[in-house]
């Protein structure tokens, strides 16, 4: 009488456990696996060695950056490349940053080049944030009063809490000014301004729009 042959035998994985598997079925032929067609938009070169949030207080107060080279400038704790622009904007802006913070808004990522060795040319340097980073360190310093009141005049509970706030950081370890500059044009040349507010209308808030709590 013929054999029958067991429609499943067992098969070790690996040696550690048994699965039911169909007979032949690693005799068969395996299809090929897919091959993923060249890309036509290439793929991405800029990847950030780290995303995270900083409190402002670390920010400013930094004491690890080193000295500006001739050409850079120095704004909070972070290194301003030659090929920034100088500050740009105006009092109402830099109040409007700051209303935002209080108030919980998002406000954007700052972009700083940080390499392993500090002497390197690029290291420290800030490639998007100048302009947010400067209004912080002017309302600091008491330079504009924020709803009524300078830095100097709010509690030390209240500036204890601004120096708390946190942004959102992203770091890169570029080795080259042209890097740099490549990402910085990017991001600083990339957006469209926006129209006139209509006569009559504002964006300030005169007041904080609510108690914050205890």
């Amino acid at each position: 009488m013929p054999t029958r042959k067991p429609a499943y035998r067992l098969t070790p994985p690996g040696g550690r456990s048994y699965r039911l598997t169909p007979a032949g079925a690693h005799d068969a032929p395996q299809p090929a696996p897919a091959q993923r067609p060249p890309s036509v938009m290439g793929r991405p070169w800029f990847k950030p060695v780290n995303s995270s949030k900083r409190r402002i207080a670390a920010g400013l107060d930094d004491d690890t950056t080193r000295e500006p080279r001739p050409g850079e400038r120095k704004v909070a704790s972070f290194i301003l490349p030659p090929f920034q622009r100088p500050p740009a904007w105006t009092t109402e802006q830099k109040i409007l940053l700051i209303e935002s913070l209080w108030d919980g808004l998002p406000v954007g990522t700052y972009v700083v080049n940080r390499l392993r060795e500090p002497d390197e040319e690029c290291d420290g340097w800030l490639l998007d944030g100048q302009q947010r980073w400067t209004a912080i360190t002017d309302y600091v310093a008491g330079k504009f009063p924020v709803r009524g009141y300078t830095w100097h005049e709010i509690t030390p509970f209240d500036r204890q809490e601004f120096r708390s706030f946190t942004m959102s950081e992203t770091e890169t370890a570029l080795e080259t000014p042209d890097l740099c500059e490549r990402i910085y044009r990017r991001l600083a040349y990339g957006g469209t301004p926006h129209d006139p507010l209509p006569d009559g209308e504002t964006l300030f808030d005169t007041e904080a729009p609510g108690p914050r709590g205890p």
